[in-house]
C-alpha cells in the first residue's frame, strides 16, 4: 500500500469515527451534504440538472433497448420473444389460461422451433403437466 493509499485510508476512518461519534450524540452528520454546498466549485443544482438532462435521456434508450438484446440470446435468435409468441399460442387452448405456469422452455439451436413445458388445471380442476411445441 503507497503512503497516498495509507492517508487516504487515515483520513476515511478519522471521517467514519466524526460520523458515527455525531451520530451516537443524536447529532446530524457532520459530513452529509447541506444547502449550498458545490460541486466543481458550482451550485449543486447548476451541476445536477445538465447531467440529469443528459444522463435520464440516455438511461432511457439503454433501458428501452437492453430487453431486446437479452431476448436475442447467445445464437442470435430472439428466444424470449419466441416463449411469449408460443405462450400467446398456448394459453386460447387451456381449460383455465390462468393457471398456466411455465416450468421451461427450450429452443432448437436455428431457432426455428421452440417447446414450452407448462402446468395447468384440467377439466377436473387439477394440476397437469404438459409440453407444446411451436414453428417460429
Amino acid at each position: 500500500m503507497t503512503e497516498s493509499q495509507k492517508a487516504f485510508a487515515r483520513a476515511q476512518r478519522k471521517r467514519n469515527q466524526e460520523t458515527r461519534a455525531a451520530l451516537a450524540a443524536g447529532q446530524p452528520d457532520p459530513h452529509a451534504a447541506k444547502p449550498g454546498d458545490k460541486l466543481f466549485g458550482l451550485p449543486a443544482a447548476v451541476v445536477m440538472v445538465p447531467v440529469s438532462l443528459i444522463t435520464v435521456p440516455f438511461l432511457g434508450l439503454f433501458l428501452w433497448c437492453l430487453p431486446g438484446e437479452i431476448a436475442r440470446g447467445m445464437g442470435g435468435t430472439n428466444t424470449i420473444g419466441n416463449t411469449w409468441a408460443c405462450e400467446d399460442k398456448l394459453r386460447p387452448t387451456l381449460k383455465d389460461p390462468g393457471s398456466y405456469q411455465r416450468t421451461g422452455d427450450y429452443h432448437s439451436k436455428s431457432g426455428d422451433k421452440t417447446t414450452i413445458t407448462y402446468r395447468a388445471k384440467n377439466s377436473f380442476g387439477g394440476y397437469t403437466d404438459g409440453s407444446f411445441t411451436c414453428s417460429n
